[in-house]
């Protein structure tokens, strides 16, 4: 969705931070507040911690391919964890 590989566009789930940034990348994603616990149950909601929390490098992968062993280089150095 980021890349626009997707026929849903970003804007329909997600809305990107575009505060300044100490660290991280430039994809980092808003978490919406919400006044019932409902919310917190959707797969946009429960997913923007996971993104926002990933490397550049993995974010700016130029494929998808790129992306998947990035994310799997990640996981097996347990530098970070699905929760």
């Amino acid at each position: 969705m980021v890349r626009g590989l997707s026929l849903v566009k970003l804007e329909t789930f997600f809305e990107v931070d575009c505060g300044s940034r100490t660290r991280g990348h430039d994809w980092k994603l808003k978490k919406k507040s919400s006044n019932t616990s409902l919310r917190l149950h959707f797969f946009s909601e429960r997913v923007v911690n996971w993104w926002s929390g990933l490397e550049n490098s993995t974010v700016c992968a130029t494929s998808v391919d790129s992306f998947k062993s990035h994310l799997h280089r990640m996981l097996i150095k347990e530098e970070f964890v699905f929760k």
